[in-house]
């Protein structure tokens, strides 16, 4: 159980604010999203034989290993979920003068909690 929480809280600690920035940023998505793209539909247990063989067969391989399992799904659920703000809410808070940092923490994090909340059930 030690491990599992420890690969969960770290995937949580990663996942959030990386998928909330990729979905708000271009530049910061096209950095991450081929890599998720490309480990997302592989199963954990394949390339388990990889990480044994880089990180050993102690613990931290285990919690690598869970820590990739559960990053995916809340990485990809925060970015949908920030592309799925309407926009018209975005832009009525610019018209009442919010900054970029104001629309992020006032209009498009409440606005994406929803998935969120979806991404760190499914992980």
């Amino acid at each position: 159980m030690q491990r599992l929480f420890i690969a969960y809280f770290w995937a949580v600690v990663v996942g959030i604010p990386l998928g909330l920035l990729s979905g708000y940023s271009p530049r910061v998505k096209a950095i991450f999203e081929p890599v998720i793209t490309f480990l997302r539909p592989l199963p954990p247990l394949g390339y388990y034989t990889i990480i044994i063989l880089w990180m050993g067969t102690g613990n931290f391989s285990k919690i690598i290993l869970l820590f990739l399992g559960a990053f995916a799904p809340i990485y990809v659920s925060c970015a949908a979920g920030v592309s799925r703000v309407r926009g018209d809410y975005i832009s009525r808070a610019q018209t009442l003068g919010a900054n970029k940092f104001q629309v992020f923490a006032h209009v498009i994090f409440p606005a994406s909690l929803p998935d969120v909340f979806v991404g760190l059930r499914n992980a």
